[in-house]
């Protein structure tokens, strides 16, 4: 490290463990996934999958921490998010409490910066049964969760595929 730092224009900085997870606390995150509790496993897979590929999602299970005010921490992940995917399934849409008023803040946001934030992902759900919950969602190309397989593994990895550069482009148009 002392040659490459002694070159010319070349400059070494050692960060410790501590700095990553400052830095990480610090960062926005690239999506906020919200779903019904019911859909935890799939959930979970979701953003193992979106954190493999250095994507940083807010999701309850890993941004909550004890002591924390629920409300406040949720509203926070959802104000300073790039994007919010939305987890529906016949769960979600049966649910009219949490999942309804993220749907709903996400929403207004959306409106009040005029830019598209809200990702679906369906999972086992038909257009009508979206529409029924929000006609604006059917509009919207979705990602297609197949839920007949228990590991969860998107019906297409081409569609993963999609959904990560579309996170990467909503961070790096954030920077600008």
């Amino acid at each position: 490290m002392r040659q490459i730092a002694s070159r010319p224009g070349w400059e070494v900085t050692v960060r410790t463990p501590k700095y990553a997870e400052t830095q990480d606390s610090k960062a926005i995150p690239d999506a906020f996934l919200s779903h019904d509790s019911r859909d935890k496993e799939i959930a979970r897979e979701i953003v193992r999958q979106l954190s493999a590929a250095g994507l940083r999602v807010w999701f309850d299970e890993y941004s909550l921490f004890p002591g924390d005010r629920l409300l406040d921490s949720i509203f926070q992940g959802l104000k300073n998010c790039n994007k919010c995917i939305m987890l529906i399934s016949k769960n979600l849409i049966s649910n009219p409490g949490w999942t309804r008023v993220e749907f709903e803040s996400i929403f207004l946001r959306e409106i009040r910066e005029n830019q598209d934030i809200i990702i679906p992902i369906w999972n086992g759900v038909t257009s009508s049964e979206v529409s029924d919950y929000s006609p604006s969602l059917t509009g919207r190309v979705a990602v297609i969760w197949d839920k007949e397989r228990t590991d969860a593994t998107p019906h297409s990895e081409g569609q993963l595929a999609k959904l990560i550069s579309v996170l990467y482009r909503a961070r790096t148009e954030s920077r600008q």
